[in-house]
């Protein structure tokens, strides 16, 4: 099994997870932070795109935890608003 490590992309964003040896994709569990929204993603991913469950937390509009597929969300889950709304 390949070991967690961090990683720094050229714009600033930040991954700390497992990387695929060959693609050098983000796969399995890990945490991304961008570094122009300062919005975090912990959770699931697949051929580097969110795959599965994961919680989004973007400081100007709120946090959705649930499912998502190929990058978008999707299925069951909650979107809780800044205002402390849930949907």
């Amino acid at each position: 099994s390949v070991p967690p490590i961090v990683h720094t992309y050229p714009n600033g964003d930040t991954y700390l997870g497992r990387l695929d040896l060959h693609s050098s994709r983000r796969e399995g569990y890990g945490v991304y932070l961008s570094s122009a929204t300062g919005s975090t993603y912990s959770g699931q991913f697949l051929d580097d795109m969110r795959h599965g469950y994961g919680v989004l937390v973007h400081t100007q509009h709120g946090k959705y935890a649930g499912e998502f597929v190929m990058d978008r969300k999707e299925g069951i889950g909650t979107l809780i608003l800044n205002d402390a709304s849930s949907y």
